[in-house]
């Protein structure tokens, strides 16, 4: 591999995935409200390459998983739901987010055009807001992302999580 690459999460080896993606994922996201690591493996692999229901990406350097970004296409809606972006906390603040956040979207824009749209409509992404619960949770973290999203053109809805149906 080339020292910096984003690949599919489909495409990488067992020992990448179980050394650099579970770990990745378990210390940004592992809750009990978040999609259990048993689920992420096979959500990885229904959204390849060719799939229609989203993409499953991973930022690699030098073959060590560092970063990733997980995503469902809402067809109705025709915009890519960015469920989960994370960089490895050795790796933040040097450019690798937006890396995944623009392939991410760049994906959306094969997938419309796939099912037969000009282009993707855009990304939709849910970020807890600072307060919400529980108590034990990060707020600065929180806050970080929320900035990190606003410096790459979200915009924030008001929308609250969870949303109501």
């Amino acid at each position: 591999m080339n020292p910096l690459q984003i690949v599919d999460i489909a495409e990488l080896t067992p020992g990448q995935f179980a050394a650099g993606v579970i770990p990745i994922y378990r210390e940004a996201f592992e809750a009990p409200w978040e999609m259990p690591i048993a689920a992420l493996e096979g959500f990885a692999h229904k959204r390849g390459r060719d799939s229609l229901l989203g993409r499953c990406l991973a930022l690699v350097e030098a073959d060590t998983v560092v970063g990733l970004a997980l995503s469902g296409y809402l067809a109705a809606a025709n915009l890519l739901h960015l469920k989960y972006l994370v960089v490895a906390p050795d790796r933040r603040g040097r450019g690798y987010g937006p890396l995944l956040l623009r392939a991410s979207a760049a994906a959306g824009e094969t997938i419309a055009r796939l099912v037969g749209h000009v282009g993707c409509c855009g990304v939709l992404l849910e970020v807890e807001t600072p307060e919400s619960p529980p108590a034990t949770a990060d707020r600065s973290l929180r806050r970080r992302r929320i900035a990190f999203y606003e410096r790459h053109s979200a915009l924030r809805t008001g929308i609250p999580v969870p949303r109501p149906p």
